[in-house]
């Protein structure tokens, strides 16, 4: 494998990406239906940034510092994350330590494969998950109160809104990938909007079944709508499960993306790949072991992105949009 990836293969994997941490987070956090449409435009902005934007990490060893411990932090709180999530609906009774550390060895394999090996995952197992979700939501449907869509405007709630366009890892995954695209073109925006069309659509429905109320009463409101789906019994029964299932899939496609592009910038600072690996691999499961608090998580991954992300996500990328001279 050369680790480079197609235009089809960037979009499967942001695609996949959005259909991980975005429905899950953003549900929880937004509080009107106009916050999650201005959300979702300043992603789509940031995600423009980074296609244009000449910015390249591995071309500069301080750009693979900034973005290489960026990057460990956020993996450590998503494995957490996903930990917990992954305790609360499906495996009540396994110790948590347990599931971070398959978390992290699964990750550990994917980012020792590299980033073409998850773009291929992505690309095979793609439709599966993207109809699979559209299908369970589509049968919600019909139970959306329109009554629970509020809409907010003013200064203060579009400029919460607008900062929480830093939470969408879209566009930072656009950057992170960037060394490894074969083609760097508008098409990758294609995959891009469509990846924030499915977010809206899923956080709509959330928003329409659920309310503002109903959201604050349960713990994660992405897989309430699962749970509570009048999903027909075709085949099997129980079907929530394959779909949390196809979920964790795309939640480990982002993981896998944050370590492998950690990995590739450290073996460009000159450091030995399967050491900078192991030693990733016992850091990330220590502190996601010892973090304590998965709503605590989900704050402290909001805030990094929010203010790390001005950084790494705008005004990195937006300097690079304006001047060729690299950063040394």
């Amino acid at each position: 494998m050369n680790n480079k990836i197609s235009i089809a293969q960037t979009q499967a994997l942001i695609i996949m990406a959005s259909l991980g941490f975005e429905i899950l987070i953003l549900p929880m956090i937004i509080g009107s239906i106009t916050q999650l449409i201005i959300t979702l435009l300043a992603g789509f902005l940031l995600c423009v940034i980074g296609v244009y934007s000449k910015v390249d990490i591995s071309e500069s060893k301080i750009l693979c510092f900034i973005y290489s411990v960026k990057n460990i932090i956020v993996t450590i709180l998503l494995t957490k994350i996903l930990a917990d999530a992954i305790k609360n609906v499906m495996l009540n009774d396994v110790i948590i330590y347990k599931i971070i550390l398959i978390i992290v060895l699964v990750s550990g394999y994917g980012a020792w494969k590299g980033v073409e090996a998850t773009a291929r995952i992505s690309q095979m197992l793609f439709w599966f998950i993207v109809i699979g979700t559209v299908y369970v939501y589509v049968m919600a449907v019909p139970d959306i109160d329109l009554s629970n869509l509020v809409y907010k405007t003013g200064i203060k709630n579009t400029g919460t809104a607008v900062l929480l366009g830093l939470i969408i890892n879209i566009g930072e995954i656009i950057i992170l990938l960037k060394p490894n695209m074969k083609v760097i073109n508008g098409e990758i925006l294609k995959g891009a909007a469509f990846g924030l069309l499915l977010v809206f659509a899923v956080a709509f429905v959330i928003m329409g079944r659920l309310g503002a109320k109903g959201i604050e009463e349960v713990e994660y409101p992405f897989f309430e709508i699962m749970y509570t789906a009048d999903l027909p019994n075709v085949f099997v029964k129980r079907q929530e499960g394959i779909f949390i299932s196809l979920w964790i899939i795309s939640a480990f496609i982002s993981i896998f993306i944050y370590f492998s592009t950690t990995i590739g910038y450290m073996t460009d600072m000159k450091i030995n790949k399967k050491s900078a690996l192991i030693v990733l691999m016992i850091f990330i499961f220590i502190f996601a072991s010892v973090y304590k608090g998965n709503m605590r998580a989900i704050r402290t991954y909001c805030f990094l992105q929010i203010i790390g992300g001005m950084i790494t996500v705008f005004i990195i990328p937006l300097i690079y949009m304006f001047r060729r001279n690299k950063i040394e």
